[in-house]
């Protein structure tokens, strides 16, 4: 999406503002597995995890992951079990600090 918008010029200067938004650009990542090792979760589990830690919202996980909303929220049980956590919030920000990867990184074992 691109938006331009006139700016006032002085004179014959013409000026304009333009700003472009990608959706697709992902400026930051978040990889299942450190969670799957630090926690022992399945690979879903982790999955479910990493998608929360970068802000999708249960149907937006759900739909994702091509699965029920319903499955989801189980899966979220199981994770606030493995992890000792009780609530979403806190689920993501555990997540997110485990998870994180700089985007480009390279997040593979040597």
């Amino acid at each position: 999406m691109a938006a331009v918008s006139p700016l006032a010029g002085q004179g014959s200067v013409l000026r304009a503002l333009v700003v472009v938004i990608d959706a697709d650009l992902d400026n930051t990542s978040y990889a299942p597995e450190p969670l799957r090792q630090c926690f022992g979760l399945t690979d879903t589990e982790a999955r479910v995890a990493a998608l929360l830690a970068a802000g999708l919202d249960l149907t937006e996980i759900a739909d994702r992951l091509h699965v029920a909303r319903s499955t989801i929220r189980t899966h979220l049980q199981h994770l606030f079990d493995k992890t000792n956590t009780s609530r979403q919030a806190e689920l993501a920000v555990l997540a997110a600090r485990l998870a994180y990867t700089p985007s480009g990184a390279n997040t593979s074992s040597k």
